[in-house]
């Protein structure tokens, strides 16, 4: 048996696993690129948030990724790499529905919440097209010197005092000082050690302790119709936009679920059906589907002409999105945010997340290697990091609460506005790596979450009486830090620019 011997083993070939693997290769250590899947491969769009932009960049610029910088803005992002697939995101657009009626924004739009965070087209966010990311970042990590072996399982791993020892479906056997798991969903340095979020007899599982509960149906499409142009059209409204609401992370919110929008430059769209609450693995995909969007005039006109994208080229049902571990504080293992856990699409947190968490893993490899400082180090940013997973599930969920009432929705929201720009803020006075995501690291925020998360568990929000309680309540919570101007009453809920910069 052939036994390879490198400083760091990292599982995972998605972009998390494959930019942590270069900035490690450029810092001089020895690294070797673990995943079961070949790329290209088809993955789900994402979007990203200000805070993950500010990482990117500080990331690009301290360890000289050139040809990352360009993806902070999407001004440079088509300037720089124009072949490379993306989509504008100036902002969070949210559209309430009825079920059997056209879209109805309302007089002083009640059914429509646009969110804007960033002043300019040139200075948007960006829709990440995985597809073409994840295979960019494969490629310039084997350049930076990574060893990649793809296509193949990582079936046992071993603590063995001082070194891990892995052994590869490929027949070979693996020695590496330390493991940093990036696999996503398949959790599988947890799932050897036994200590997988999916065992629910398992203690060391931690998704009993989240509150939100959701399944998805999604896929890749082209020609779904634009809704921008529709409500242009139909609506004069809309002129008070202050982005193209195609433009952004669009959000249908539907009588008990939502659909999100992210369009890409190429004319792919992604979409998908979220649903709270399901009791099951949604088996049916396609009846679900289009039965849902055939209940929403307006919607359905969105994919009167749609198609699925040749990649996937089918509906993908997911059971319950969430899970969570607990922190393990084991020698020599580093889970990124993909493998330990995930709360939702809602808010967008995913790629902020784990390039707040890969920043705080390479600093401190940087700064410590060698020493026992590090583990230390890493071993805080572990419980840093589960707690910036309660956060999230308290601020989501909340929001999911919440969906009921267009005026409680938003108010809802802007207690999560409020924590992204107060990262933010601190983030471009300090550039401290031990904030934590959503400022969970400030016993205010997660104490807030808590409040609002309580207050709209109790109250019917059918009544708005109650919805008046959560936005004051919010409104009055979040006034310390309020720079942004969230919560205003007089602009009819169109938030033109709430960026920190």
């Amino acid at each position: 048996m052939i036994t390879l011997d490198f400083d760091i083993a990292v599982v995972g070939g998605g972009f998390s696993g494959t930019l942590t693997a270069r900035i490690l290769a450029k810092q001089g250590r020895t690294v070797l690129l673990v995943d079961s899947n070949k790329q290209p491969r088809f993955a789900i769009g994402e979007s990203s948030v200000p805070a993950g932009n500010m990482v990117l960049a500080s990331l690009a610029d301290r360890y000289e990724l050139s040809d990352i910088r360009p993806l902070a803005k999407y001004g440079s992002w088509k300037q720089k790499k124009p072949g490379l697939a993306c989509g504008l995101k100036r902002g969070f657009s949210y559209f309430f529905h009825s079920t059997g009626a056209d879209f109805d924004p309302g007089h002083n739009h009640e059914n429509e919440l646009l969110v804007a965070a960033s002043s300019s087209d040139a200075l948007g966010d960006t829709h990440w097209f995985r597809e073409e990311l994840d295979f960019l970042f494969l490629k310039s990590a084997r350049d930076a010197g990574v060893t990649v072996h793809d296509g193949t399982t990582v079936d046992s791993i071993a603590n063995q005092g001082g070194h891990w020892q892995l052994e590869l479906g490929s027949g070979i056997s693996v020695k590496a000082k330390w493991v940093i798991d990036a696999s996503g969903r398949r959790q599988v340095t947890s799932k050897l050690l036994g200590q997988h979020a999916g065992d629910s007899t398992n203690d060391s599982s931690a998704t009993g302790l989240l509150h939100t509960n959701t399944s998805a149906i999604y896929s890749h499409f082209e020609d779904i119709s634009g809704w921008h142009t529709w409500m242009t059209q139909s609506h004069n409204g809309s002129k008070e936009y202050p982005f193209n609401s195609d433009h952004s992370a669009q959000h249908h919110l539907l009588d008990d679920r939502w659909l999100w929008m992210l369009r890409f430059d190429n004319g792919i769209t992604s979409a998908g059906l979220v649903i709270p609450n399901i009791e099951s693995y949604p088996t049916d995909v396609t009846e679900i589907w289009d039965t849902t969007i055939n209940q929403y005039p307006s919607v359905k006109r969105l994919f009167h002409s749609a198609r699925l994208a040749s990649t996937p080229q089918k509906l993908i049902g997911a059971g319950r999105m969430q899970f969570l571990n607990h922190p393990l504080q084991v020698e020599g293992l580093v889970r990124l945010p993909s493998a330990f856990g995930f709360i939702d699409p809602l808010h967008s947190t995913g790629i902020a997340h784990n390039l707040i968490a890969i920043e705080r893993t390479v600093l401190a490899m940087e700064k410590y290697w060698e020493s026992p400082v590090l583990q230390t180090t890493l071993h805080a940013h572990e419980l840093l990091q589960f707690e910036e997973f309660l956060v999230s599930d308290l601020m989501i969920d909340t929001a999911y609460k919440c969906m009921g009432s267009p005026s409680a929705f938003e108010a809802a929201t802007m207690l999560y506005f409020a924590a992204a720009i107060r990262y933010e803020e601190n983030r471009m006075r300090q550039n401290d790596d031990s904030m934590g995501f959503l400022c969970a690291h400030e016993p205010f925020w997660k104490s807030a979450a808590e409040e609002v998360h309580k207050v709209c568990t109790k109250l019917d929000l059918a009544e708005s009486k109650n919805q008046r309680k959560i936005e004051s309540r919010v409104r009055n919570l979040i006034e310390p830090y309020n720079t942004a101007g969230l919560c205003r009453t007089d602009i009819n809920s169109m938030y033109a620019y709430t960026a920190a910069e």
